[in-house]
C-alpha cells in the first residue's frame, strides 16, 4: 500500500498484531518507525527508531510476516488499541477503571497521552465494537447472525442509537488530579435531575428504579455529537474525543450515579 507518510506504532503492533511485544525505553509506547513510500517490512526496518530493534518487537523472528499484515489494514484504528483492552474499555464506560479509580491518575492516562500524541489528530477510529461481545450480543437480541456486532450495550448502533447521538457525562473534574477543573476550561453547564435506571442495567447492575438530584450536589459536564445517517465515517473519533480525550487531558473523570 503506497503512503506518502507511515506511521507505525506500538499501540498498534501490541494490540492488533498479538506476536508483537516491547522490551526497552526505545520501543516504548509511541511511535517505532516512520517512513514514506510503499508500506513494507523492508521499510519499517529501515526507519525503527534509534536503540529499538526488530528482535526486541518481534522476539519469535517473524516480523516479515507481521509487518505485511499490518500493512494489509485498510480501515480505521479499532477503539480498543487506545487503552488496550475490551476490560479497561468497558470498565471506563460504566464510570469506573484503573484510569478513573486509581491511585496515579498520571501513571493510568499515559498509554492515551502517548495515543494523542502520535495518532489521535490523524486516525480515524473505528466505532467502540468488541469481539468478546460478538456472541453475548447476538444471543440478548443486539445482533444477528447475519449483521453481527461487538458494541457495547449503552452504545449499540444496532439496536438501540435511533436518534443517532451520543454522550458523555462527567461529575470528577480532576481537581484532586491537579487539573483546572470544569469552571476553568468553561465546562460547568450541565444540570443533571433525573436518571431511569433500567435504561443502564447492563452497567449498574440494576433492573427497575429511578434516581433523582434535586439542586447542585455536584458539578456535571456534559459533552456530545449527533450524525445523520450515511455520514458516520469519523463517529469513532468523535467518542474519542468526547471521552477519552477529556479524560487524559482534562482530567474528567466519572459518570452520573447509576448510569
Amino acid at each position: 500500500r503506497n503512503s506518502t507518510m507511515t506511521k507505525i506504532s506500538n499501540i498498534a503492533l501490541v494490540a492488533f498484531l498479538a506476536g508483537a511485544t516491547r522490551t526497552s525505553a526505545e520501543c516504548a509506547d509511541g511511535v517505532v518507525s516512520t517512513f514514506t513510500g510503499d508500506c513494507s517490512h523492508a521499510n519499517f526496518v529501515a526507519n525503527l527508531v534509534g536503540g529499538c530493534t526488530e528482535a526486541e518487537l518481534f522476539p519469535d523472528g517473524d516480523g516479515a510476516t507481521r509487518v505485511e499484515e499490518i500493512c494489509e489494514v485498510d480501515g480505521p484504528l479499532q477503539f480498543v488499541e487506545i487503552q488496550g483492552t475490551y476490560q479497561k474499555d468497558r470498565r471506563y464506560f460504566a464510570g469506573g477503571s484503573s484510569l478513573v479509580d486509581g491511585g496515579d491518575f498520571d501513571l493510568d492516562a499515559a498509554r492515551i497521552r502517548r495515543f494523542e500524541a502520535n495518532l489521535g489528530s490523524s486516525t480515524i477510529i473505528a466505532w467502540p465494537n468488541y469481539a468478546a461481545r460478538t456472541g453475548y450480543n447476538e444471543q440478548e437480541g443486539l445482533a444477528t447472525a447475519e449483521m453481527p456486532n461487538g458494541y457495547p450495550a449503552n452504545m449499540n448502533l444496532y439496536a438501540g442509537c435511533e436518534l443517532n447521538t451520543a454522550m458523555c457525562c462527567f461529575t470528577d473534574e480532576g481537581i484532586d488530579d491537579d487539573c483546572d477543573g470544569f469552571a476553568a476550561s468553561g465546562d460547568d453547564t450541565t444540570d443533571v435531575c433525573h436518571h431511569e435506571l433500567e435504561l443502564s442495567r447492563e452497567s449498574n447492575f440494576i433492573e427497575e428504579g429511578w434516581s433523582v438530584f434535586p439542586g447542585s450536589e455536584t458539578a456535571t459536564h456534559c459533552v456530545g455529537f449527533t450524525w445523520t445517517d450515511g455520514d458516520d465515517e469519523l463517529i469513532g473519533n468523535m467518542m474519542y474525543d468526547i471521552s477519552l480525550r477529556n479524560t487524559a487531558q482534562k482530567g474528567y473523570k466519572k459518570g452520573i450515579p447509576g448510569a
